[in-house]
Order: structure tokens, then sequence, then C-alpha cells
């Protein structure tokens, strides 16, 4: 059976100051349990979107993005009354800001961002990130360079905070942030010809609350992992 009902409304526009502004809001029932919500519940997500060029610096923006998100969850997977799961509304905070310069060879972002979980009955959790990131790409050489440094302190899963690396042609790598530490990569891709090119991305993440790194079968006795990658592609 569906097991979701709900509805939203967007708007995007242009404000005074020539500001950018995109803004949504869904709502939703779900009627059955899903995973770790065993009872129906409901919940909402609020999205505000605002972009400011700096007309002195054509290339320069301010881009702050704030989102609130309230779901239904178990209290704990166990937890009943009555014979029924026992379910907390949780609200979830993200604010970030991004100050973004592109001339279109040399990208430079700056991002902070924060985010708050509390729930009626879990206890609340906060977490902060900030990273810098470089992009590279010279007019007369076929060489892409990024380079991004971040930190982060997240008190755990629940104020997670979620970025997008840039990663090699048909990858996608999103990273989730959660504990202390700081993370680096440095990605090169370089054309050899239009049909051939060879990309190297390194990686080094290191935690600076904990003695090891990953769960199951990807975890090392060790506050740290460094990875290296490597793609050559050939079209014809």
């Amino acid at each position: 059976p569906q097991n979701e009902w709900g509805g939203g409304v967007n708007y995007q526009g242009l404000l005074p100051l020539d500001i950018q502004a995109t803004v949504s809001a869904t709502w939703a029932r779900f009627p059955h349990k899903k995973y770790m919500v065993y009872a129906p519940s409901h919940g909402s997500d609020y999205r505000v979107t605002l972009v400011r060029p700096f007309l002195l610096v054509p290339d320069l923006s301010l881009q702050l993005r704030y989102r609130y998100k309230e779901r239904g969850r178990n209290v704990t997977p166990t937890t009943q009354v009555d014979g029924h799961y026992l379910l907390e509304q949780t609200y979830r905070h993200l604010a970030q800001a991004d100050l973004v310069y592109d001339n279109r060879v040399l990208k430079l972002t700056t991002r902070v961002a924060y985010t708050h979980y509390h729930g009626e009955v879990s206890d609340p959790a906060q977490g902060w990130l900030v990273y810098q990131d470089v992009q590279y790409r010279p007019r007369r050489i076929p060489l892409n360079v990024a380079l991004r440094g971040t930190w982060f302190d997240v008190d755990d899963y629940e104020a997670r905070i979620y970025t997008v690396e840039s990663d090699f042609i048909y990858n996608y790598n999103a990273n989730t942030y959660q504990y202390k530490g700081y993370r680096l990569y440095l990605l090169l891709r370089y054309d050899i010809t239009p049909n051939w090119n060879i990309g190297v991305k390194y990686s080094y993440t290191q935690y600076l609350n904990r003695d090891d790194f990953g769960s199951d079968y990807e975890r090392i006795d060790a506050n740290h992992r460094q990875q290296w990658r490597v793609q050559m592609r050939l079209k014809w």
C-alpha cells in the first residue's frame, strides 16, 4: 500500500538588492510504519536559499541556506506502550553560509555550517563544519585541480553534516561528518588527448576524539585513514 501522503509549495524569484531566493515547504503523513518508525507518523521540511552577488566584485557571491526538518521516529527500537511503539517528534536545523569567488579559472569556496538536533525525548546534539575549497582550471592547460581542507566537530550521527566532494567522472562522492577531526583531499585530472584522460585523488581523514576508524568490516584500529585512487578513461 501507499505509505506517503503529502504536498508542498515552492517559490523562486528575485528579491530587492538582486537577492535570488528559493523557498520550499513540504508536508507528509505516513500511515504505515517505515525504517526506524514503527507506527503512523508525520513530518515537514522547510528550506530557504538566498544568493547575493557583490556588485563591486562581479565574481564574488554570498549564499545562505537554512533547512528545518521535523519527523517522527522510535524512542528506541523496542519501546512499546500498550502494545504500540512509542514515537517522538524530532527536530533538525541546518544553517549554512558559502562565500564563493568564481572567475571560471579559479573558484574559491569558504563554507561554515551549523546543525542542531533535538527530540521530545532524545538528548540534543549539535555540530560545526568549516571548509576551504579550491578549484583551478587553467585556460591553456587541460588540467583540473581540486583541493579542500575540512574541519568538523559534530556530537553524534543525529547531528551529522553532509558535503559533496569533487571526484572522478561518473563518480559521486558525498561524505557524512560526525565526531571531531579534519579531512584533506587533492584531486588532479589531466586530459592527455581529447579522448584519453587520467585522474589521481588522495584523501586523508583523522579523528581527534576516537581511537578507531570506520565500522564493521571497514573498521581499522587507528584514528586516521588515507586513500589513493587512480582513474584512467579512454573513450572512442
